[in-house]
């Protein structure tokens, strides 16, 4: 049983927080009303994902963050936002968050990314060793829109970072988040043609047109292409659906704190705050996303070498 710790100074919201956590029977969820008093609940207790408010007196979200990754790094965090705070999500994601809820949307989206999360945490490392003798490794995978699939395509690739590529402790979570963000796009958005204003509104209205358009023979038959290569020091991950792609340049401004509870500015903002680097092909049907290896200043020409080689490799190859 996961135990997720809800940290917040203000008891209508860690009630209303608990109500919607402890609807999940495999969660036990515990309290803590500021920083301070939830490091030392982590320190006397073992933890699974803390969810935490941002501005609160002693130890204040932010703190209680920049504790965690240095002490605990395997835990993820998950930052509440409420209006006027914003600005210090942004910076949270960018300092090692996992995620972040506007409270605003609390009802609709919380168990859905804590429970992503959660299934996104690194479970096996009996192959860590051996997959450290590994060099280069590329997987090519040909997805149906399937959403189990994808979830288990990005745990397969999760186990190898995890082994391969040291990008420091919990980073394998922070990428594996990443990636969902992006095969949901490629499938929901790009292959389904599905915009973000359904889901905006709150209901199931999102979900019911998935299905709808996963059994239209229009869009059943699209793919979504993913090709993961390890290098030494770094994972590069090209995802390519097969849908009308997208101007790029129309992206709302992931830095801008006033789209951070847009959902269509969601998952280019964790990307681009997880990954080291994140590009679109002109036609906006494929994604690049790129993580490298926590390196020395030592290993930085070797960095700069393998990164001419991947510039100069071929693009994923279409149908």
């Amino acid at each position: 049983m996961a135990t997720i710790l809800v940290v917040d100074d203000s008891p209508i919201e860690r009630k209303l927080a608990s109500r919607l956590l402890e609807a999940e029977a495999d969660w036990n969820v515990e309290f803590a009303e500021d920083g301070q008093l939830a490091l030392d609940f982590v320190r006397a207790s073992e933890v699974d994902l803390i969810v935490t408010d941002l501005q609160m007196p002693n130890m204040n979200g932010l703190e209680l963050l920049s504790a965690v990754r240095a002490d605990f790094p395997g835990i993820p965090v998950i930052v509440m936002t409420s209006q006027g705070s914003e600005e210090v999500a942004v910076e949270a994601l960018q300092n090692g968050a996992a995620g972040y809820v506007p409270k605003r949307l609390i009802g609709r989206d919380l168990t859905k990314i804590v429970g992503n999360t959660i299934a996104l945490k690194p479970q096996d490392t009996s192959f860590d060793r051996l997959m450290q003798c590994m060099t280069n490794t590329e997987y090519c995978f040909e997805l149906p829109n399937d959403p189990q699939l994808a979830a288990q395509a990005i745990r397969y690739i999760q186990e190898h970072v995890s082994a391969q590529l040291d990008c420091g402790e919990g980073e394998d979570t922070r990428i594996a988040v990443a990636l969902d963000e992006a095969l949901t796009n490629a499938m929901i958005h790009g292959n389904l043609e599905l915009g973000s204003e359904p889901h905006e509104e709150g209901d199931d209205t999102f979900e019911r047109l998935i299905e709808l358009r996963r059994g239209k023979q229009k869009y059943r038959s699209r793919r979504v292409f993913l090709d993961a290569k390890f290098a030494p020091d770094r994972i590069r991950v090209r995802i390519r659906d097969e849908g009308p792609g997208f101007d790029p340049s129309e992206l709302p401004d992931p830095t801008n704190p006033e789209n951070l509870a847009q959902a269509s500015g969601r998952g280019v903002l964790v990307m681009r705050a997880f990954m080291d680097d994140v590009t679109y092909n002109e036609a906006g049907n494929e994604v690049t996303l790129v993580k490298h290896r926590a390196s020395t200043g030592s290993e930085s020409g070797e960095s700069a070498n393998s990164q001419a080689q991947e510039t100069a490799e071929a693009p994923v190859a279409a149908n």
